[in-house]
C-alpha cells in the first residue's frame, strides 16, 4: 500500500474496510467500481485507478487519451443476437493497426445502444477477455454486463463502447479541451494504484501564469502548464472544473472549489 498509512490526523474517516482518502492501494480494497462516489463533509471524491505514471498532489488529472491505434468502438455492430434477460453482448471491433485489447480494459465502462433494435439502452460492462485484432482486421469482443439486456439486440443493432474515465488516470496535459478532467489527488499516487480523487469542494490546485484575480471566477484546465488550472476566459466554451475561493498567484497552489462532481 502506498501513500499514508492512516487517513488523517484530524479524524477524517476511512471508508470502512477499504481505502481512506489519504491512502492508496495496489489492489481494489473498496470492492466497488472505479468512479464510485464518496462524500466527506464538503468534499466529494471518485474512486480511481492511476495509470502507469506517478501523480502529484494538487495537480489536475484526466482520463487517459485514446491512442491512435485503439480499435474503432463507435457505431459498431452487434455480432450475435442478445435476447432480453441476457447478460452478455458481443460486438465486432475493427482496427487500422494490429492491436490487442487487454482483458477488462473497458471494465466499469459503458455500452451504449445507439441505433436500430434496442436503441436507447445503456449498460455498465462487468468484464471481458483480451482480444487481438490484426491490422485492418476485426474480432469479436464479448462483454459481460452487470445488468441484463431489457430490449433484445439484433445483428443490426449499433453500439458504442466507452472506457471508465477513472480507470488509468493521468496528469492533465497542457490543453484546455480534448480531455476528461477527473479531479485532484490529495497525496502522491504511485503508478497503477487505487486512490480517491477529489472532484467536489475545496482543494489546493496548481495555477499557471494566468490565475484567477478575484473570488468566484471560473477556472478551467491550463493550456500552458501540465496539471494546472487557469482563469476561464469570457465567452469560452470549455469544461469548467471549479471556481476560485481567493485570487491566485502564478505557479502557486491556491484554494479553489472543485465542481467536476
Amino acid at each position: 500500500m502506498g501513500g499514508y498509512l492512516s487517513s488523517s490526523p484530524f479524524g477524517w474517516p476511512d471508508v470502512p474496510g477499504s481505502i481512506g482518502i489519504y491512502q492508496t492501494s495496489a489492489v481494489n480494497r473498496v470492492n466497488k467500481p472505479v468512479g464510485e462516489y464518496l462524500q466527506v463533509g464538503l468534499r466529494g471524491f471518485r474512486f480511481a485507478k492511476n495509470g502507469a505514471t506517478e501523480l502529484a498532489k494538487g495537480k489536475l488529472t484526466c482520463a487517459a487519451a485514446i491512442a491512435t491505434d485503439d480499435p474503432d468502438l463507435i457505431n459498431i455492430v452487434v455480432t450475435a443476437t442478445a435476447a432480453a434477460g441476457d447478460y452478455v453482448v458481443k460486438a465486432t471491433v475493427t482496427a487500422t493497426n494490429a492491436t490487442t485489447i487487454a482483458a477488462n480494459a473497458y471494465k466499469d465502462g459503458h455500452l451504449f445502444v445507439v441505433d436500430n433494435a434496442g436503441e436507447g439502452q445503456t449498460f455498465t460492462i462487468k468484464a471481458h477477455p483480451a482480444v487481438t485484432i490484426a491490422a485492418a482486421g476485426s474480432a469479436t469482443l464479448e462483454m459481460s454486463l452487470y445488468d441484463p439486456v431489457f430490449t433484445a439486440l439484433t445483428t443490426a443493432s449499433e453500439v458504442i463502447i466507452s472506457r471508465n474515465p477513472y480507470n488509468g488516470t493521468i496528469v492533465h496535459p497542457a490543453a484546455v479541451t480534448g480531455y476528461e478532467p477527473t479531479g485532484w489527488p490529495l497525496i502522491t499516487i504511485p503508478a497503477n494504484e487505487f486512490y480517491w480523487s477529489l472532484v467536489w469542494g475545496p482543494v489546493a490546485a496548481l495555477a499557471d501564469a494566468n490565475p484567477p484575480t478575484a473570488i468566484h471566477q471560473g477556472v478551467i484546465p491550463s493550456d500552458a502548464t501540465i496539471g494546472a488550472i487557469e482563469i476561464e476566459a469570457s465567452g469560452s466554451v470549455t469544461r469548467r472544473v471549479g471556481y476560485a475561493m481567493l485570487a491566485g498567484a502564478s505557479g502557486e497552489y491556491y484554494p479553489i472549489f472543485a465542481t467536476i462532481g
